[in-house]
């Protein structure tokens, strides 16, 4: 809802005094299959919805270094792959996203026509876009094998 807020002009304020409470993970667990399912789904769809087309297509490069990444992980346990392969097996984060991609497809014009609607209600130029990810954006490094 941020981001969308975002593209569509708005502008997000700071408040130190402001307090929020989240349960992390409080209904799936937190290396848990489906978790590992939603997050990743829900970044496709993110990203199908609301990038520059150009960012969609730069982005299968970094997709596929945060893979090896998260690969490398899983082998030597570090990052959350590496706790998720210690409850579940590396064969089990496969599946995942075989069921994730598949849902990608299954999908797809839902969300390309969700795409659409939002799109026209964008008021920030693709440079812009850049500029928020490039500020507020965590390497896949970071996102992989952060502990």
């Amino acid at each position: 809802m941020g981001w969308r807020a975002q593209l569509a002009g708005w502008k997000c304020i700071y408040n130190p005094k402001a307090v929020v409470y989240h349960f992390h993970s409080a209904s799936t667990g937190t290396y848990s299959p489906f978790k590992a399912y939603l997050v990743e789904r829900n970044r496709i769809w993110v990203a199908v919805k609301s990038f520059p087309v150009s960012l969609l297509i730069f982005g299968q490069f970094y997709t596929f270094w945060r893979y090896m990444l998260q690969a490398y992980g899983a082998f030597t346990g570090k990052g959350a792959a590496g706790r998720f392969t210690s409850d579940f097996s590396k064969t089990e984060l496969i599946k995942i996203l075989i069921k994730v991609y598949l849902s990608l497809w299954r999908q797809l014009p839902l969300m390309l026509r969700k795409r659409r609607a939002i799109q026209k209600k964008k008021r920030i130029s693709n440079r812009e876009v850049y500029q928020l990810i490039d500020r507020f954006g965590i390497s896949a490094r970071e996102i992989a094998l952060r502990e």
